[in-house]
């Protein structure tokens, strides 16, 4: 029998203790990181593998020091065999009877009733909720796959008190810890200014937008030079797709080796950036808010209790993950080359992948 507990550190980082690491913004908002990591360790997500299956339930400390179990009918699965875990002292649940989700305390109180057809993590106290929406199973041969359609997304306290009563952009991906309320809008373009309820603006920086201006400000400009090497250390991970007429044949290694032995072939692909505007070349810029994931390989053991939550996941909220595509056409076929970067403790960014193609298609 396995038994895995998600919600405890499964290195020796628990006992370790973060100071002096800040996030600083361009309007001038400082948030402290280590109060942003902290938890109460009350919240257990359990994965059982008995000889009935596997069994996914919740374990919630109380204040007289005994557990609440909350079933497995209840937990709520975030992905396919994913289950919910603790982020600043809350976790989601769902309601078996009504399919609503809700939200438990660290004492095991239920704080959000299950109203909302679908909640965010709690971050920096504040949540996304959606409701209202149309429910549609898309699945196959009697497999359950739903999705939702329409519905409105709002802004809530994790007491389900309403900030925002509709976020009109839902899809941008905001920076949840910049968040600045203000009388007017911040007058940034880097930044997302929404009207609440109080008649109060609630800026939030866009994390696109930002990113953006980096590639455009800071990267590209760089890299006319040998400057851009500066964003990389001797952990970047670094693949070249070798043109030897065989697709997907990469050659794969880390920090300046590779870089320098094939600086020619970047420092031709950097000349094509200055071409953005002809058909030939195209830049791409997103926030990997989903698929990307830094190796823990390329983050220093000390640092693992900043990057890495409780379950071994990266902290995407508080270090987001960006890509840049650099797209060549040749001729009708196209390759797409991959600049990876996120931006670290210090607030800084860094390039922690290079991919660069050798196959149109």
């Amino acid at each position: 029998m396995f038994k895995k507990i998600i919600g405890a550190y499964l290195f020796l980082l628990g006992s370790l203790s973060v100071f002096g690491q800040k996030i600083i913004y361009s309007t001038g908002k400082v948030v402290d990181i280590s109060s942003c990591i902290a938890s109460s360790n009350r919240i257990r997500t359990i994965m059982d593998d008995n000889e009935e299956g596997i069994s996914t339930y919740y374990l919630i400390q109380k204040d007289d020091g005994s557990d609440l179990v909350i079933n497995q009918e209840q937990v709520f699965y975030y992905d396919v065999g994913a289950p919910d875990f603790e982020s600043e002292g809350y976790i989601r649940f769902r309601d078996k009877q009504t399919n609503l989700v809700g939200l438990y305390n660290d004492k095991g109180e239920i704080v959000l009733l299950p109203i909302y057809s679908s909640l965010s993590r709690v971050h920096n106290g504040v949540l996304y909720a959606l409701s209202d929406v149309k429910v549609r199973n898309i699945g196959r041969s009697g497999d359950d796959h739903i999705v939702f359609e329409g519905g409105k997304t709002r802004l809530i306290k994790p007491d389900g008190t309403v900030l925002v009563d509709e976020m009109l952009e839902p899809n941008k991906v905001l920076d949840m810890y910049s968040l600045s309320i203000t009388d007017q809008p911040i007058q940034d373009e880097c930044y997302s200014s929404l009207l609440g309820v109080n008649s109060k603006y609630y800026n939030f920086l866009n994390l696109e937008g930002y990113f953006k201006k980096f590639i455009e400000e800071e990267f590209l400009p760089k890299s006319k030079g040998k400057e851009w090497l500066d964003f990389t250390n001797e952990n970047t991970i670094v693949n070249i797709e070798i043109d030897n007429g065989s697709i997907g044949d990469y050659e794969v290694g880390k920090g300046g080796a590779l870089l320098s032995k094939y600086g020619r072939e970047l420092k031709r692909l950097f000349k094509l950036v200055d071409q953005v505007g002809e058909e030939s070349i195209k830049l791409s810029y997103g926030v990997d808010n989903w698929g990307g994931y830094v190796d823990d390989g390329q983050i220093d053991i000390e640092d693992f209790v900043y990057y890495y939550n409780t379950t071994n996941v990266w902290r995407r909220e508080l270090f987001p993950m960006f890509e840049l595509i650099v797209k060549e056409e040749n001729q009708g076929k196209y390759r797409n080359n991959h600049f990876d970067f996120f931006r670290d403790k210090k607030g800084e960014m860094v390039l922690y992948k290079i991919t660069l193609r050798g196959n149109f298609l």
